[in-house]
């Protein structure tokens, strides 16, 4: 029991490190290039990671091109909320962006308990209110005359949650039957296929990308 208190508390602070990492890069540097550069950046790690699975002696097509399709979408998916919660960060602080995280798991039940038939516990509905009026409560600036409610930030986030949540519902629902490293294949093909539809179709995206390519070589 204690082991796993010690992993949870790592992966907890591994990832408010990665949020700080992330609110360093937009504020920092990638303040001149914009969400939309560190957003194909990160797509770029898809590309990097996609060959790795290939090491091993898998066949890969074994899912039904409907599953494969699932699969690529909760690739992309995710990026399109990791989109929203850049554009949160470059706005707010990490403490008041980062806690709305916590409404991920709410969606998830939502997903379970409509999709997967799974039952959703008293002491769970309990949980999922106390996340909501937490959410609700450090969303309130205070900081003004009058308190203020951060209307743009926290629907960004609630946004990134939501979407992050059914790629979370897409990748287990498909992972069931054919392990991670198939479905992680495909959900990284997905993630790397959105950057480069990004790249192509967003003139924005694509000035900021290359403004950064610039700047960080110039330096």
């Amino acid at each position: 029991m204690l082991s796993w208190f010690f992993i949870s508390l790592l992966g907890t602070a591994l990832f408010a490190s990665s949020n700080v990492l992330d609110k360093i890069l937009i504020s920092r540097y990638f303040k001149g290039g914009g969400v939309g550069a560190l957003a194909i950046y990160s797509a770029l790690i898809g590309i990097i990671i996609l060959p790795f699975p290939l090491i091993f002696d898998i066949n890969f097509f074994s899912p039904s091109m409907y599953t494969i399709g699932l699969m690529i979408a909760s690739g992309a998916v995710y990026l399109l909320g990791v989109i929203p919660y850049l554009y949160a960060l470059a706005q707010d602080d990490t403490s008041t962006v980062v806690p709305i995280f916590q409404t991920i798991p709410i969606f998830a039940y939502v997903l379970a308990y409509f999709f997967l038939g799974e039952e959703i516990t008293k002491s769970q509905l309990v949980g999922m209110f106390l996340i909501i009026l937490g959410s609700i409560f450090i969303s309130i600036d205070i900081s003004g005359v009058a308190p203020s409610f951060k209307l743009k930030g926290t629907a960004l986030m609630i946004l990134a949650s939501l979407l992050i949540a059914l790629s979370s519902f897409l990748f287990k629902f498909t992972g069931v039957d054919y392990g991670f490293l198939i479905t992680s294949f495909w959900t990284y093909l997905g993630y790397a296929l959105l950057g480069i539809v990004l790249f192509l179709i967003s003139s924005s995206y694509r000035s900021q990308f290359m403004y950064s390519l610039k700047a960080n070589s110039a330096q």
